[in-house]
């Protein structure tokens, strides 16, 4: 699958650059660009708190249009190697050992030319889903004033950095900050590029509306700085994820830098120091938004004007001591809140806040179990009640919420719940890439003098999962008491009333709906490793995914020059995958890397290869409907389609039983080529719909399933990335059942379960964006998340809601179902679009809750 972004990037590789020249192609339109060119110098951005410095330590200037002065490039004339290869899809440079001419001093001032595209010359460099640091070696120690880089506004977005970080060095080692943007808008770019024309190449009309792609100069001034390696740390605008750049450029800054004094700071760990730049940065950011989150919750406070001015200094003396810190190692490193001295004694300052508003040494209270949890917050006053209300068969959850509002950690112990029928998880904060913490991973509490014990930092609340399993309770209604203690203050206790209700109406022991979301079992994918794959298949399993997904397990095997099958491919992959996951659902994998496109034989292989792997997985009682094959990813164009055709053709003629999926890209299908239909009615079983794309062009959609509809064609719909851990449990995991019951859907899937986006989910600083998975990932283990409890509640509800249209085909006075079903329904999918994906937008996450319980009674009434 190909990511689709939605939301924010703070994404790290590298680029090692070093001395020398470079040519380009003479069938390339390039400008060459001189050794003492016109600069425009303009005003410093030095703000702590907006939208410009993401660092203190030196102001930066973007260079406005307008303002004339002559800089030296000191870049010309680079030889420069990738340590992390440019890898956007569309750049094709033939030099394998050449990355580019980005400092020879030539520039491609036009977004086509002789030779294609800029973005495909191998004079230009792009990343996709990543972000370069660029390293020069200026041969010796200079000061550095400047960077300009030539960028592009493409067809499908802005391809220029959203930040760009300075970082120099003395010898390629030891690394410290000369500079840092935090964020670059369109009108600081050279020419000045239109809003209008920057939201229509987002919304791909860009020359729909009468703007055109163009390049641009970034050039940024007011570094200070000196080294003789200059490193430029890029991260993409989140609406494309995409990197471009033709040239890059470096100006000399003043005498004077060369003897200013080092910063505190050096940064060492990774290629320019990356890894300790990244994680310090980070680390930096968290504490400084959370000084000035808890300014604000002070002063809307209701303590006294004393108190208030008490509690700002302490957190003016707190953020004074910011920049003293020490650079951290991420050896080991956990983003869990919080993360370090430092940061517990902001949370000291709000554990005095709560005190001096009255509030009880642990708060406890209730909030809904979707809603997100902040780490500056105000602790609700309400006494908690909780109140599970479940079908037999089923698995749902309810949450506690504990504030410790004393100067020191609290540990709290829970009774009363039976360890046979609850489980109980820790739920801390955990920071994201993207610096926005979500409280999501479910840490399994350990039982100490049989009771669940959590710990509490001082000013912090820990929200407490408590999740029934129902499929050995008798329906009925029952009420009890969760006891809390501590034995930090033996006089402390409080009860928390819980009402469970187990409803008479029993779930399947398997799920209808095809779940999944390309997890790829197997050690080396992704964030598989061969210490965690074992808790990971068992993971997957308890939640119910059934639809499973390989890359690798169908390989072709050898063939004579006649084009017949002499030789089985290896089972090795297969039978791995099939042992796995013994009972899948649906079996789905790619295949054919092996049968080049222009093989005269390549029919007759496709089908020798499927009637060989039919025979082979019958042999292990695998009906062949039980595998699906995906022949190309995201098709976007006729060639794509014709070759799905024909590859799907061959298939059907060697192992008729076996499917073809298909994830057709389109936002409307209806606007496709004409060979749609034939693909559509030869070589397409599953059609699966990118989820961001239906809630775009839902009537669209609708209207090709109703002209491509036939009682063996399946229709699924799947997130690309955007299931991120960003996005809300409740709309991108839950609702999403909902949303398959409602259009007829038969599968939901998400990617990827397997994908940490380029590392494992306990420290994000260091990946290259959110965790695509909604699970957290680590080397040796992996842990459930509120994403993976929405998913399969979801899946629960979706089977609900099917019983309940069952039950309307064979009841006589069908009103009040289907008024539920049709109304009801769509109320609650309201929530179910992409302006609402994010957690961090307010809703109202009760609404499938209070429906899925009317759906309960109606049951009942059988």
């Amino acid at each position: 699958m190909r990511f689709t972004p939605l939301f924010s990037l703070m994404i790290v590789g590298v680029v090692l650059i070093e001395f020398a020249g470079r040519a380009v192609s003479d069938d390339i339109e390039v400008h060459k660009t001189s050794n003492e060119r016109e600069r425009k110098v303009g005003a410093a951005w030095t703000t702590h708190g907006g939208e410009s410095l993401i660092a203190r330590y030196a102001p930066v200037n973007i260079v406005p249009v307008g303002s004339p002065a002559t800089l030296q490039n000191l870049a010309q004339g680079l030889k420069y190697q990738c340590v992390t290869a440019p890898n956007y899809w569309g750049w094709k440079n033939p030099q394998h050992g050449d990355l580019g001419q980005l400092t020879d001093g030539k520039i491609v001032e036009t977004w086509r030319t002789k030779a294609g595209e800029i973005y495909s010359l191998p004079s230009s460099m792009g990343w996709s889903s990543t972000a370069p640091i660029v390293v020069f070696d200026l041969g010796s120690v200079q000061s550095i004033g400047g960077i300009g880089l030539h960028t592009v506004l493409s067809l499908w977005g802005p391809w220029w950095p959203a930040t760009v970080t300075v970082l120099v060095s003395d010898d390629n080692k030891n690394f410290y900050q000369a500079g840092s943007i935090k964020k670059i808008t369109p009108n600081q770019l050279d020419p000045v590029i239109p809003d209008a024309a920057v939201q229509a190449s987002i919304d791909r009309v860009l020359t729909e509306r009468g703007h055109q792609p163009s390049t641009h100069w970034l050039r940024l001034n007011g570094l200070s700085g000196r080294g003789r390696y200059v490193a430029l740390v890029m991260s993409p605008v989140a609406d494309t994820g995409t990197i471009v750049i033709d040239e890059v450029e470096i100006y000399p800054g003043s005498a004077e830098a060369l003897r200013t004094p080092r910063p505190a700071q050096v940064f060492t760990e990774g290629p320019a120091g990356w890894k300790s730049y990244r994680l310090f940065q980070a680390i930096d950011e968290r504490v400084t938004r959370d000084i000035g989150a808890l300014r604000e919750s002070v002063g809307a406070s209701s303590v006294s004007q004393e108190q208030k001015a008490a509690l700002e200094q302490k957190l003016h003396k707190l953020d004074a001591r910011r920049t003293e810190l020490p650079v951290p190692s991420s050896k080991g490193f956990r983003a869990i809140l919080p993360l370090n001295d430092l940061h517990r004694e902001v949370f000291a300052v709000q554990a005095e806040l709560w005190r001096g508003q009255g509030l009880p040494p642990i708060a406890v209270w209730h909030s809904h179990r979707w809603d997100p949890l902040l780490p500056i917050l105000q602790p609700d006053r309400q006494s908690a009640r909780l109140r599970i209300v479940l079908e037999k068969n089923a698995v749902r959850s309810d949450v506690l919420n504990l504030s410790n509002t004393e100067s020191r950690p609290r540990t709290v112990r829970l009774r009363g719940l039976s360890s046979q029928q609850f489980d109980v998880f820790d739920v801390p904060l955990v920071d994201t890439h993207a610096l926005e913490p979500v409280a999501s991973a479910l840490v399994p509490l350990s039982i100490i003098e049989d009771a669940w014990q959590v710990e509490i930092p001082a000013g912090m609340t820990r929200q407490i999962w408590i999740r029934c399993r129902s499929r050995d309770l008798q329906s009925g209604r029952s009420e009890s008491m969760i006891k809390l203690t501590s034995p930090d203050d033996p006089a402390w206790f409080t009860e928390v009333p819980m009402t469970l209700e187990v409803v008479n109406v029993r779930l399947p022991d398997a799920f209808s709906l095809h779940l999944g979301g390309w997890d790829y079992p197997s050690a080396g994918t992704y964030q598989v490793t061969q210490q965690n794959l074992g808790p990971y298949i068992a993971m997957l399993r308890q939640y119910g995914v059934n639809t499973t997904w390989s890359s690798n397990a169908l390989p072709t095997g050898q063939y004579d020059a006649e084009g017949n099958l002499v030789a089985p491919p290896s089972r090795a992959a297969m039978d791995g995958w099939l042992a796995r996951f013994p009972d899948a659902k649906l079996y789905c994998s790619t295949a054919f890397g092996d049968v080049a496109m222009d093989d005269p034989h390549r029919d007759k292989k496709r089908a020798a290869w499927a009637a060989d792997w039919s025979a082979y997985l019958q042999s292990k009682q695998i009906s062949p409907d039980r595998v699906a094959i995906l022949i190309r990813d995201e098709p976007i164009s006729e060639e794509e389609l014709k070759i799905i055709l024909d590859v799907g053709r061959a298939i059907k003629r060697g192992e008729p039983r076996f499917k073809i999926f298909n994830d057709l890209h389109w936002s409307d299908p209806t606007a496709a080529p004409p060979v749609i239909d034939s693909v559509m009615r030869e070589a397409c079983d599953i059609q699966c719909f990118g989820a961001e794309h239906y809630l775009r062009s839902g009537e669209a959609n609708a209207r090709f399933m109703e002209r491509h509809q036939r009682p063996d064609l399946q229709w699924w719909c799947y997130t690309g990335g955007s299931s991120h851990r960003l996005a809300d449990p409740y709309v991108a995991f839950l609702l999403r059942s909902w949303f398959c019951f409602d259009r007829g859907l038969t599968g939901a899937h998400f990617w990827a379960f397997c994908d940490g986006h380029g590392g494992f989910s306990w420290n994000e600083y260091l990946n290259d964006g959110p965790t695509r998975s909604p699970l957290y990932l680590q080397l040796d283990g992996v842990l459930a998340s509120k994403s993976m409890e929405a998913m399969r509640e979801g899946a629960q509800d979706y089977e609900l809601l099917m019983m309940l249209r069952q039950q309307a085909q064979r009841s006589g006075d069908a009103a009040e179902i289907q008024r539920i079903l049709t109304d009801e329904v769509a109320n609650v999918l309201q929530a179910h679009r992409v302006d609402q994906w994010n957690w961090n937008v307010s809703k109202d996450r009760s609404v499938a809750d209070a429906v899925r319980i009317r759906v309960l009674r109606q049951l009942e009434q059988k």
